[in-house]
């Protein structure tokens, strides 16, 4: 993060830039964190999309999938390894581990 003309300008790990104003330092601190996740998030979408999984839904880091009963568990495993290969595109040296699991209906 850096300061320029009284405001600080953060970048994700991806490249990303954004710019705050000057009175939003932990702002600006948080910005590279938060963005950095929203950008694997959407690589991870734009990845399961590439593979053939039907996003139906995606709430901040959750991904809601649909899939055939009959392919859950494989499809399941597919997503984790998908979404885990998104956050270490980024994150080399912080393991990744995505949680899934299978259910009839989202709500619990």
């Amino acid at each position: 993060m850096k300061q320029c003309r009284g405001a600080y300008v953060s970048r994700t790990l991806s490249g990303r830039q954004r710019t705050l104003q000057q009175n939003s330092y932990s702002e600006a601190l948080n910005s590279p964190v938060q963005g950095t996740g929203a950008d694997i998030m959407k690589l991870a979408l734009r990845m399961l999309d590439l593979a053939g999984h039907r996003v139906v839904a995606a709430i901040h880091d959750e991904a809601l999938v649909e899939v055939p009963v009959e392919t859950a568990v494989e499809s399941l495993a597919s997503v984790r390894h998908i979404m885990e290969e998104a956050g270490r595109r980024w994150l080399k040296r912080v393991p990744v581990v995505v949680e899934g699991e299978v259910m009839e209906r989202w709500q619990k």
